[in-house]
This record gives structure tokens, sequence and C-alpha cells, in this order.
């Protein structure tokens, strides 16, 4: 089985160059998953200005984020029963939910804000970062 997670002293880039329906993407998303003895980092990166929600401020959580340019990936359980959906503004607002099915917060999880959770993120005309 195949990771794309990699040691913090040895990331690994990832590209992103087609949209859901194969369209290519210029200048593609680059992202990198890291894990270190502090958590699992997630970073993501593109050539490009970004349209940022007008509410998010660097570090906060924020709803709606995917309205926006934004980063995001999902975990699951191993029965699929259960995902994480987790977004990263390119300014470094966050948001992340518990789903049961798609769009359907878990029982147990509304209105759930994760702890622990550090974000950043910059960005000017010429790209972002976060």
């Amino acid at each position: 089985m195949q990771t794309i997670i990699s040691p913090a002293d040895a990331p690994k880039t990832q590209r992103i160059e087609q949209e859901w329906y194969g369209k290519a993407i210029e200048p593609p998303y680059v992202y990198c998953f890291t894990l270190s003895a502090d958590g699992l980092e997630f970073c993501a990166a593109r050539k490009a200005p970004a349209l940022i929600h007008p509410d998010g401020q660097c570090g906060a959580f924020q709803e709606e984020l995917w309205r926006y340019d934004a980063a995001e990936f999902f975990i699951s359980t191993p029965d699929g029963g259960r995902y994480m959906e987790v977004n990263l503004s390119p300014n470094g607002a966050w948001w992340a939910a518990v789903f049961c099915a798609p769009r359907q917060i878990a029982p147990g999880y509304e209105g759930w804000i994760p702890v622990g959770v550090q974000a950043t993120g910059s960005s000017n005309s010429e790209g972002w970062s976060c």
C-alpha cells in the first residue's frame, strides 16, 4: 500500500493537475502531508491569486470555506461509515466536520469544533500557501 504521508524531515510534495471532472488545472495545486511527533501537518499552495472567504481569519475556525478557494482533504473510517472533511483557506482560516453520509453531520458532532488545530497561510497576487 502506498502512503501520501511523508516524514517531517523528508516532505514529499504531490500535485493536482486536473479538477474533479478531468479539466486541466493551470497552474496546478501542490500539497504535502507530513507526520511528526507534533501530529499530522497538511500544506497546500498554488501559484495563482486566491478568492478568500471575507470573514475568514488566520488560525480561526470558519464555516463555508468551500465556497471560496480552499485546500481540502477527507479522512474515512476503515468501514467507510464516517468521514471527516477538513478545509484550509489560503489565509489560514480552517474548518472541519464529521459526516456519516455525504453532507450529513454525524450524530453527536453537530456544532463540533476540533481543538488543537493550528493553521497559518499567506496570499498575494502571485499565489498562496497554507
